[in-house]
C-alpha cells in the first residue's frame, strides 16, 4: 500500500484488493457510466452477480493479483491481471469516469508489472473493444497497437517494457516481496 499524488494534485491511496472490499467494488461499479461498464466487460453489464464479485475479489495472489485505488475512502479504480497460459496474463483496468485520463491506468499498469515480474509473468494481454480509446492510448505509450479481429482489439505488451518505463526513483511499489495477497509488501 502507498499514497501518491497525481499530476493534477489529487491524493490517492493504492492498495491490494482484499476479500472485505466487496462493498467498495460494488460502489465502484455503480459509479461507472454505462459506456465504461461496456468497455470494461465487453458487453452491457449493469451490476455484478455474486459469482462475478467472488471471482473479482477472491484472488490467489500469484496467478490473480488486483490493486485498488481510493480517494477519500471512495473507490476510484481497479487494476488486475489473471495468468493465462504459461507466462502470459490478461490485464483489466477500470477507472471511474471522473477519474479517467489522469494517469491512474498507467500507474496501475506499473504496479501490476512489478507484481507480475515477481511471479514470472513476462507478457500482458489486453482484450478490449476497439472504441476503448483509454486502453489504446495507454498501449500506444509503449508502442503497441494490437490487432482487431471479430470485433475485439487484442494486444500484447512485454512486462519488462512497463518495468523499464518506471523512473529509477520509483521504488514505492518496486521493492519488497510478494505477500500472501500477491502484492508487494
Amino acid at each position: 500500500m502507498f499514497e501518491t499524488t497525481l499530476p493534477d494534485g489529487a491524493q490517492i491511496v493504492v492498495r491490494p484488493i482484499r476479500p472485505e472490499d466487496k462493498p467498495l467494488l460494488v460502489a465502484g461499479m455503480e459509479r461507472l457510466s454505462e459506456r465504461s461498464r461496456r468497455l470494461r466487460f465487453l458487453s452491457g453489464v449493469d451490476h455484478l452477480s455474486r459469482q462475478q464479485l467472488a471471482y473479482l475479489i477472491e484472488i490467489d495472489g500469484r496467478d490473480h493479483q488486483a490493486w485498488g485505488v481510493l480517494s477519500d475512502d471512495e473507490p476510484v479504480a481497479v487494476g488486475r491481471f489473471i495468468r493465462g497460459a504459461g507466462d502470459d496474463a490478461e490485464v483489466a483496468l477500470t477507472v471511474v469516469d471522473e477519474w479517467q485520463r489522469r494517469g491512474i491506468g498507467k500507474l496501475l499498469l506499473e504496479v501490476l508489472a512489478v507484481g507480475a515480474e515477481k511471479v514470472g509473468i513476462r507478457r500482458f494481454m489486453f482484450v478490449a473493444l476497439p472504441e476503448n480509446t483509454g486502453i489504446r492510448a495507454l498501449l500506444a505509450r509503449f508502442g503497441v497497437t494490437g490487432e482487431i479481429e471479430d470485433g475485439l482489439l487484442t494486444a500484447y505488451l512485454d512486462v519488462s517494457s512497463v518495468a523499464e518505463s518506471l523512473p529509477h526513483n520509483s521504488n514505492r511499489f518496486s521493492e519488497g516481496r510478494v505477500g500472501r495477497a500477491g502484492v508487494v509488501t
